[in-house]
């Protein structure tokens, strides 16, 4: 909370009158972040073509939550709910608002399928999305840069669910994999 303020440049008193304890300023942030995900997956809703969006707000998220990884905040984050009811209550908000907007996004663009269908293929996708973030660490290492990595796993996303959608009898679109300007 110290190193909050400081960094904030106000006093530990004037951080703790708006946030009494650091699960509270937890969630605030967290919740903030959602916020803005949220905001930013709408407008790609509005603006971005039925086919084009899983891979639009795949690459958005990825990116998000890279810049975030930079710190290691997603990671203590994660591991603060572990031991942190507040903590847990938001990330557990969080993942079940984001699995919504992807289940929202395959439902739209496979109808034929199945609620619990939509849901596996939600989940898988969010599945590499949260699996990317783990290998940051080893990019350069292995001589591969984000963008490579954000391509493979916006790629292997849209190829999971097209394959769910084939073996359920669906009408499979031509979903969008180009880099796009997000």
């Amino acid at each position: 909370m110290r190193a909050v303020a400081r960094r904030l440049g106000i006093s530990l008193a004037a951080l703790q009158y708006h946030y009494p304890t650091k699960a509270a300023l937890l969630g605030a942030f967290v919740s903030r972040l959602v916020a803005d995900h949220e905001e930013r997956i709408a407008q790609f809703l509005e603006t971005t073509p039925v086919q084009d969006r899983l891979g639009v707000v795949v690459r958005s998220t990825l990116e998000v939550a890279f810049r975030q990884s930079e710190g290691g905040l997603l990671s203590m984050i994660e591991v603060r709910a572990q031991h942190d009811p507040v903590a847990a209550a938001v990330l557990s908000d969080f993942t079940e608002r984001y699995l919504s907007a992807l289940v929202a996004i395959i439902s739209e663009l496979y109808p034929a399928l199945s609620q619990r269908e939509v849901a596996l293929a939600g989940v898988v996708v969010a599945a590499l999305i949260d699996g990317a973030c783990g290998y940051l660490n080893v990019l350069d290492g292995l001589g591969l840069d984000r963008d490579l990595l954000i391509e493979g796993v916006v790629d292997s996303a849209c190829h999971s669910v097209e394959a769910l959608a084939r073996r359920h009898g669906a009408e499979v679109l031509s979903v969008q994999r180009e880099p796009v300007s997000t």
